[in-house]
């Protein structure tokens, strides 16, 4: 059976090796062909090859760009060629299978890797445990004590995941604007506002407003919010609310920038004053441009 011997999986086919090469998010990508590879090493020789670019220089440079962002950034781990690569989404053609299969074995407690094996999709494994996780919102709660304490946990834990992933990102983005406001904040200021008589003011928090329009990824923001998740439109209970969510900022303060963790789906929002973006992406221009 084929084998990515970077993540260690088997696929069923070649094609189902190769989309998973071409779509993983931890496999290099070209930047300039937008061509995925197995290693690093193919993607070097790739480069020298077909754009005339030297590969001892590639890699040091690698080396050396890796090391300056996990240092700058924290601790936060991110992949250069996620980094460096153009992205624009996952068509909805490989999202669409993913979950219609989810959906079919949300009853019994299905896991990224059987779903893989399923449909030989070669979407990442952290992709499709997302996916899952949004089909399995599908079910009838269960309502026993013993079912409800087990959601509360899962709940807790995952709001608790969520929390955390946010505020490491607000983090940085603060060094680019150092007035921006966290949602904490902006809640703080809408209830000063309501005690001194201001019934009128703006409600709307999202995760980080900035100060003034501020440029990220070549955008101009007034705005942010963070997903720690993979955003796709057949998202139960989410994708419609997200999106009321999103075009609710834009009335009341102008363009802004939605960033998913995990990525989205191709053409998720149809609006030009929001902006769809993958973590890496946007950690890897923040560091280049501060």
């Amino acid at each position: 059976m084929p084998y990515c011997s970077s993540c260690n999986r088997r696929f069923g086919d070649v094609n189902a090796l190769n989309q998973h090469i071409q779509t993983a998010s931890r496999h290099a990508k070209c930047t300039i062909c937008q061509r995925g590879f197995e290693s690093a090493r193919q993607w070097q020789k790739h480069d020298f090859l077909t754009h005339r670019k030297t590969p001892k220089e590639e890699s040091t440079g690698a080396r050396s760009t890796s090391k300056s962002l996990n240092n700058q950034l924290g601790g936060l781990q991110l992949s250069i060629p996620s980094a460096s690569a153009i992205y624009c989404g996952i068509p909805g053609s490989l999202v669409k299978p993913v979950f219609k299969a989810a959906c079919r074995y949300r009853l019994n407690d299905p896991t990224p890797e059987m779903i893989i094996a399923e449909i030989k999709t070669g979407l990442d494994e952290n992709i499709v445990a997302a996916i899952i996780e949004a089909a399995v919102r599908l079910n009838a709660p269960h309502n026993s004590l013993e079912g409800v304490e087990r959601r509360r946990l899962k709940e807790a834990e995952k709001a608790r995941n969520a929390q955390s992933a946010e505020a490491s990102f607000i983090d940085v983005l603060a060094r680019l604007d150092t007035g921006l406001l966290r949602e904490h904040q902006q809640k703080a200021r809408i209830r000063t506002a309501i005690e001194n008589g201001h019934l009128d003011v703006v409600r709307a928090t999202p995760d980080a407003l900035f100060s003034g329009a501020i440029t990220i990824c070549g955008r101009s923001c007034r705005w942010l919010e963070y997903k720690n998740t993979f955003g796709f439109r057949s998202s139960p209970f989410m994708a419609a609310s997200n999106k009321r969510q999103f075009l609710k900022y834009v009335a009341n303060f102008g363009p802004g920038m939605v960033v998913f963790k995990l990525g989205y789906e191709t053409d998720l929002i149809a609006s030009e004053d929001v902006y769809c973006m993958r973590e890496a992406e946007v950690l890897g221009w923040l560091l280049a441009n501060q």
